[in-house]
């Protein structure tokens, strides 16, 4: 695509010695331009039919295991290690690429909730909610880091750009010190 935007630009031809040794004819700046717009209508609409599987994955997901990907916030659980596997044999007509992208966005879209699941400890479930493994200490505590930093990241959103994080860090920590002082 840069080669073709180059072409279309009209810019000069060089050799390998980074010599320039031509010009692109007015033709071939046509061609470009038709190879260029062609190239990336078939890109946006590759990327229009992944977006359109990861949404229906997503659909599926909620109707199949609502006991699993539903449900409010403070129910969510820890999630079993290679969940995608076991959902890409749900889904044979899916790529796997987009079986994890679809996994990946339902924890993004759950982010802090999922993220306190998991720092909480305890045990990951599969598919049917059943025990299949344990949260190891090491991932509760890296899974607490990330939700602090989450949610100094929501708060940083909120307030705009331009908020300082030491002002963000400050304010956790004088909201800890009230929460243990209660």
């Amino acid at each position: 695509m840069s080669y073709l935007q180059c072409l279309k630009e009209g810019q000069p031809r060089y050799d390998l010695a980074h010599q320039v040794c031509g010009e692109v004819t007015g033709e071939e700046e046509v061609q470009a331009r038709k190879l260029f717009k062609s190239v990336a209508a078939r890109k946006r609409a590759k990327r229009r039919a992944q977006e359109e599987m990861i949404n229906a994955v997503g659909r599926e997901l909620f109707s199949r295991w609502p006991q699993v990907f539903g449900g409010p916030p403070h129910t969510l659980k820890p999630l079993k290690h290679g969940l995608e596997v076991d959902l890409a044999e749900y889904f044979p007509e899916v790529t796997p690429v987009v079986v994890k992208q679809t996994l990946t966005r339902w924890k993004k879209r759950r982010a802090i909730a999922y993220l306190r699941a998991v720092a909480a400890g305890g045990n990951r479930y599969d598919l049917q909610d059943e025990v299949c493994g344990e949260v190891t200490a090491e991932e509760a505590a890296q899974q607490h880091v990330e939700v602090l930093y989450a949610e100094q990241e929501a708060k940083s959103q909120k307030r705009g750009p331009g908020a300082p994080a030491a002002a963000l860090a400050g304010e956790h920590e004088s909201q800890e010190t009230e929460t243990s002082d209660s």
